[in-house]
């Protein structure tokens, strides 16, 4: 069956499984390993998180490869770090949203 589904997909089935297992622990491993002091991340973060990292490991782990003339053996360890940088920047993302003062912003747009 996932066989199917990454050749449905485009990708390849070792580069899928690298950015899913990656994705699970890097998840895991911020969400226990938060600063106490920030507010707890929800579910929803979590797996918008997730689903950032495992995507741009997937398909972007074959262009990454190309560009840097790399040999394929490298592509399950490419593939981990793509998906570890998508989902840090996500969840900087993520707080930066967070941060924002919405009130100021509607203000801005009303006038």
């Amino acid at each position: 069956m996932l066989d199917q589904i990454t050749a449905a997909l485009g990708v390849k089935k070792g580069v899928v499984i690298a950015a899913f297992i990656g994705a699970l622990l890097a998840a895991l491993l911020q969400s226990r390993l938060q600063d106490p002091s920030k507010p707890a991340r929800s579910y929803l973060e979590i797996c918008i998180t997730m689903m950032v990292g495992f995507f741009a490991s997937v398909y972007g782990t074959e262009p990454l490869l190309a560009y840097l003339e790399w040999q394929n053996r490298y592509e399950h360890g490419v593939a981990f770090f793509v998906g570890l940088f998508a989902m840090t920047i996500v969840d900087k993302a993520l707080s930066l949203i967070k941060a924002l003062d919405w009130e100021f912003i509607k203000g801005i747009f009303r006038k």
